[in-house]
């Protein structure tokens, strides 16, 4: 290839999907968001921040309920309509 590089570029959606597991522990969300746990749960008692689960104990994020956060994130910071 006379030294040229071929570089693979992955879709979106395929980059989104190796990013995250299907489901994440408050621990790997805050993680993933450099946030701390805390911030989270404080977000969650006031009825802000990406939809959870709660199993006994442990509260479960899916990965589709945080990709709807953050893009409804990103609506409203550009002044589109959330919902």
């Amino acid at each position: 290839m006379n030294g040229m590089w071929v570089i693979y570029r992955p879709s979106q959606e395929a980059m989104r999907q190796m990013a995250l597991p299907e489901m994440m522990t408050r621990p790997e969300v805050a993680e993933h968001l450099r946030t701390p746990a805390a911030t989270l749960a404080q977000w969650a008692s006031k009825g802000y921040g990406p939809r959870f689960i709660k199993a006994g104990r442990r509260t479960l994020y899916r990965r589709a309920d945080l990709e709807r956060w953050f893009q409804e994130l990103e609506s409203a910071q550009r002044g589109e309509p959330v919902g």
